[in-house]
């Protein structure tokens, strides 16, 4: 070449100006301009005796040193070179048996629980100690085969037999819960279903979107106006009207029982007095109350009028103590270094039968702790100090929407208790300091919902300028204004994200559930300030 360089190796293709050629030691091609080809020479082929004439004078020599000292060789050089010359043609990794167990199980104090049955822990440093003793070293080492091995496909160790779990119907709901209904033929994705009258004569479904009552129904069984499914913990089918459907009265031809008001309107939430629910709402320009109930005939009726005027408006005030129940149990402190992890027993058996699969919490000023859980439930925990002796669960809050992601706003004052429900980012509000939520205010409705059933939302974080994060498997990642108005997506394509979380330099991480285009523990990370006016970053599913 003009540079003074010599290239070897067979020719690939060539064209008018240009050869591309490629050493038989090596799998790049090398693309050669015929401009700078000084001189070109023909020195064989890629049988043996190509190959020697191919080789420098030292390269010769090296060659027959090898030959002529393996005659006369020791078993370990012999070991070596054919150790060599098996590993230079590998072409898969190298194996090396591990035991799934942690190396220290101190750190993993949750390795022996069922759910880790097949859980493997410290591969990487398993396997860098069995490798880095090798010599010489396998020229491709195993990846991680997953969290549970890699042998068991997408469905892991479990599959639906194992999620089948009919006991929420075994739960006592209480005057109302909130989920996507389904009756009469209606689905209603943001329901709120009531029970009503004394002794549970009748029950109806509230739709906020509608500020209606589609359905009504005399349930078959007062205590069970509605059931769950036992697919997946009874997640995935919403709540089934249990009873009989009947005539309603359509009422103020202002609010009709079915089909939305003329005017604009505005659903703020509603109020719990004891057995009693009373809806609020705007209308226009004025404030409405709304109790649904059973009257002296035995027939349904709602008591709708303006908030000023309505005869039950004291009860926006607070109402009476409706869980007077509490349990009080020890914690365990760590003692591990430098991460310690403390346990905190669960109030599993409780008087309502209330399953608990933690979806949030977060912490109060006093140092309390508020959990929410999947079924609607949010429990407040006393005693979290440094001995844990005296732990006391009490419920705060119930007949939540599938509530994963708890957010408290700290104040010295008044804290400030935000739940993220699948219908809605829900305020609550104790107006009379007894312990226990009597509003439950719809503070936003901005972000989309679907009534499908996988569609959750999962997760809520708070920055220091008071606005909300949230994930959503229909739209992505979601930031709610600090009113609640809002809502604008700053990142899409995550598969079944399950939650997120926010750092405190602005950096949000989405986990998302291993599947098409996705691939397993994925972990999706960006800046809170990682905005522009352009196309929302995409993270991948459900592909091109």
């Amino acid at each position: 070449m003009e540079s003074g360089r010599q290239f070897r190796g067979y020719v690939v293709k060539e064209s008018d100006d240009q050869v591309v050629i490629r050493d038989a030691t090596s799998p790049m091609p090398q693309t050669l301009k015929k401009s700078e080809i000084e001189a070109r020479r023909e020195i064989g082929t890629l049988m043996p005796e190509g190959l020697v004439a191919a080789m420098s004078d030292e390269q010769q020599r090296d060659l027959i040193q090898l030959l002529v000292s393996l005659r006369t060789a020791d078993a370990k050089l012999l070991s070596e070179v054919d150790a060599i010359a098996r590993r230079s043609q590998v072409h898969t990794p190298a194996k090396f048996v591990y035991e799934k167990a942690p190396l220290l199980a101190d750190h993993w104090p949750s390795a022996g629980e069922h759910v880790n049955r097949d859980r493997i822990y410290d591969f990487y440093r398993k396997e860098a100690l069995h490798f880095r003793d090798l010599d010489p070293t396998p020229p491709l080492l195993p990846a991680f085969p997953g969290l549970d091995g890699g042998t068991q496909g997408h469905w892991g160790n479990q599959s639906e037999p194992t999620w089948a779990d009919g006991r929420w119907n075994d739960t006592v709901l209480g005057s109302f819960q909130a989920g996507i209904f389904h009756g009469d033929g209606k689905t209603v994705k943001c329901g709120v279903c009531v029970r009503l009258g004394k002794n549970g004569e009748l029950a109806a479904c509230f739709d906020p979107e509608t500020l209606s009552y589609p359905v009504v129904w005399k349930p078959a069984d007062p205590n069970k106006y509605v059931t769950f499914s036992d697919v997946r913990h009874g997640f995935m089918h919403g709540l089934k009207l249990n009873g009989t459907v009947i005539a309603a009265p359509q009422g103020d031809p202002a609010i009709p029982l079915a089909g939305k008001p003329v005017s604009a309107f505005k659903y703020r939430g509603f109020y719990r007095h004891g057995d009693r629910i009373l809806f609020a709402y705007r209308i226009g320009e004025v404030d409405y109350l709304d109790a649904p109930w059973v009257n002296d005939a035995g027939e349904f009726e709602r008591i709708f009028a303006p908030a000023d005027e309505h005869p039950y408006r004291n009860w926006t005030k607070g109402g009476p103590k409706v869980w007077d129940w509490s349990w009080t149990t020890a914690g365990q402190v760590g003692q591990q270094k430098p991460f310690a992890v403390d346990t905190v027993p669960l109030p599993f058996e409780n008087p309502w039968n209330a399953l608990i699969f933690c979806g949030g919490h977060d912490f109060q000023y006093d140092g309390s702790a508020l959990v929410c859980t999947m079924h609607g439930d949010v429990w407040k925990v006393t005693g979290l100090d440094d001995e844990l002796k005296q732990i006391t669960w009490t419920r705060y809050a119930s007949g939540l929407n599938h509530a994963l992601g708890l957010v408290n706003r700290l104040s010295a004052d008044n804290d400030t208790i935000y739940v993220q429900c699948r219908d809605q980012l829900t305020r609550l509000h104790d107006l009379n300091d007894d312990g226990e939520a009597d509003f439950y205010e719809c503070f936003s409705s901005a972000f989309e919902t679907s009534p499908a059933g996988h569609d959750f939302i999962c997760g809520l974080e708070a920055d220091s300028e008071g606005r909300f994060y949230t994930a959503s498997g229909n739209q992505g990642l979601v930031r709610i204004s600090a009113d609640g108005s809002e809502a604008e997506v700053l990142a899409t394509g995550f598969r079944n994200p399950d939650g997120l979380g926010l750092t405190s330099d602005g950096l949000l991480t989405i986990p998302c559930s291993e599947g098409d285009w996705t691939p397993a523990s994925m972990i999706c990370a960006m800046s809170t300030s990682q905005q522009d006016n352009s196309q929302p970053p995409y993270f991948g599913y459900p592909g091109p």
